[in-house]
């Protein structure tokens, strides 16, 4: 994978993490409005790393195999060449 194909990867994830904690810990602090700052993050967070991982990257990994021309497989195996290739 390309630097600049991580980039787009990585900028993809954040789009769907940032808003993801964003909104959760909103909606706590509207539902529970004395709850202290840590505990909205610690929940917001426990539904929000499941979610990106088991939803949001299979389909980061659909798209940027697809702007490559390749499917997933094929992705995950020039991913795992250039790691064993040292790139």
């Amino acid at each position: 994978m390309t630097k600049r194909q991580q980039a787009l990867f990585v900028f993809l994830i954040w789009l769907c993490v940032y808003p993801g904690v964003f909104l959760i810990a909103e909606l706590i602090a509207w539902a529970i409005p004395a709850s202290p700052v840590w505990l909205r993050i610690l929940l917001s967070t426990a539904v929000t790393v499941p979610s990106i991982s088991l939803f949001v990257i299979p389909q980061v990994n659909k798209l940027v195999a697809k702007a490559r021309g390749q499917t997933v497989a094929e992705l995950k195996r020039a991913q795992a060449n250039a790691i064993e290739g040292g790139q």
